[in-house]
């Protein structure tokens, strides 16, 4: 189908100097004038009908663009082919009600998904994409009911997987695996299990299990921990992650584990951030069992306090890093409460 989207139906009677650059007029000694009622009611009405969005069911294109225009997509898989602008600034808004392609600059294609919209507007030599929903980067939520412990997956209508589509997913189970060089994956529509990663000071990386005793695994066993239950991820697909394989690639830096007891608790970051803190009564030397770092470089301060009232603070006690996963603490009489805390990777 051919769209004409110039301004050559526009005829104005008894206009002699009506100009064919913003319209046409009548040859002859009429120049414009003595119109037939067929003719005045169209160039009436032809300023109106150009304002209504146009719908596009079938392959089309575009001759020469004169004015800004709002076409809709409306049957699945057709390609609007929009020609050169003749004005610098006029502008084609589309809005896909199915999916469908946008072809422009000759052969630049824009993929559009049901509900994305596109705004373009000319330079004078070529086509800005100046608006709308960003190409390729609609957002989904979905929720994933996948048991603990096995891979994730989940289902979305009207997904298509490219660089820049967000999706939000609440993870109604956890998940760990059996060994620390496992990864956790996201299977969208059967597409393929792709690795999610995380920022960490400014690089991506795979987000890393933590091995630690969680009540919702249900037995006393220590697994390689993801996520905890009901974690909600923002996710960016990116088709250059797991050596261009593609990935999800996490929005922020979210909780991805936490527990707490009476007395400590710990809390996991997405890029692999852990703070762990709690008391203990200390006689001589007293051993904390932590989840673990990635090696002995992280922080430890303690403190030793009088009964439990932190605002009788009597300075720090002695600590040592044993291990990764170990801190010990040395307190003074029966009488104190010893404060640690530890942060890391």
């Amino acid at each position: 189908m051919d769209l004409d989207l110039t301004l050559s139906a526009l005829k104005f009677a008894n206009v002699s100097t009506f100009s064919r650059t913003f319209g046409t007029k009548k040859n002859g000694s009429q120049n414009g004038g003595s119109l037939t009622t067929e003719e005045f009611n169209i160039a009436n009405a032809t300023p109106f009908d150009k304002m209504r969005p146009i719908e596009i069911t079938e392959n089309s294109r575009t001759g020469n663009v004169e004015f800004d225009a709002n076409l809709v997509i409306n049957q699945s898989n057709v390609t609007l082919t929009i020609n050169d602008g003749t004005y610098k600034g006029v502008r084609v808004n589309v809005f896909a009600q199915t999916a469908g392609n946008v072809v422009h600059d000759t052969n630049v294609t824009d993929s559009l998904q049901a509900g994305e919209r596109a705004s373009y507007q000319w330079n004078g030599t070529g086509w800005d994409y100046v608006g709308g929903t960003p190409l390729g980067a609609l957002n989904y939520t979905a929720l994933c009911s996948t048991a603990l412990g096995t891979a994730k997956a989940v289902s979305i209508p009207g997904f298509t997987l490219k660089t820049g589509t967000t999706i939000e997913v609440l993870f109604a189970n956890g998940f760990y695996g059996s060994a620390s060089s496992d990864a956790m994956t996201l299977n969208v529509n059967s597409i393929g299990a792709k690795k999610i990663y995380a920022c960490r000071h400014g690089s991506k990386i795979a987000l890393a299990p933590h091995s630690c005793t969680r009540d919702e695994s249900g037995d006393a066993t220590a697994h390689y921990w993801f996520i905890q239950a009901n974690t909600c991820l923002k996710l960016m697909y990116d088709a250059t992650l797991d050596s261009n394989n593609g990935g999800w690639l996490i929005l922020g830096n979210p909780v991805v584990l936490s527990a707490s007891d009476a007395n400590s608790s710990y809390t996991v970051y997405a890029d692999g951030f852990i703070r762990q803190c709690g008391q203990t009564t200390s006689t001589g030397l007293r051993t904390i069992d932590l989840v673990p770092y990635s090696d002995t470089n992280y922080f430890v301060s303690v403190t030793a306090i009088r009964g439990s009232l932190p605002s009788s603070s009597e300075g720090c006690n002695a600590f040592s890093i044993i291990s990764a996963s170990q801190v010990s603490v040395v307190g003074g009489s029966s009488n104190y409460k010893v404060a640690w805390l530890t942060e890391g990777y």
